[in-house]
């Protein structure tokens, strides 16, 4: 059990705790929890940090997108990025690779392929300059 504490104490370093728990319940495929919590996040107005708040629309566009509810997935994502590309310090976040990703494929799946690779491509992008930083 400690060690279970430990590890879990290393992967929330830096994080909001309620957002960590959403990104908990996806990782035990618990998605219709996690979508509540999330949901609950955002119309509650419970976060402060934009980082959060993306973080929040990130992962509650990750489920809408395993449930193949693309139109949503596809304005959390948006909301995300907003967050993320309006503060200047952030331009060059993991997260915003992840997200340019996750757009990529939405737009696989419903087989929009010139906007897929568009997004793959940002994203690929994306990594490489916060590898190299």
């Amino acid at each position: 059990m400690k060690e279970f504490l430990s590890n879990l104490q290393g992967e929330m370093e830096g994080k909001n705790r309620l957002v960590a728990l959403g990104e908990f319940f996806i990782e035990m495929q618990k998605y219709e929890e996690a979508q509540d919590h999330y949901e609950h996040l955002i119309d509650g107005d419970l976060l402060k940090a934009p980082i959060h708040w993306a973080q929040c629309h990130l992962g509650l566009a990750k489920i809408l997108h395993l449930k193949g509810n693309y139109n949503l997935a596809e304005e959390n994502l948006e909301k995300a990025l907003n967050y993320l590309l309006e503060d200047e310090r952030r331009s060059e976040d993991p997260l915003i690779s992840e997200c340019y990703n996750e757009l990529g494929s939405i737009y696989k799946e419903i087989e929009n392929y010139p906007l897929a690779f568009e997004f793959y491509e940002k994203a690929l992008r994306m990594k490489n300059n916060c590898a190299s930083t």
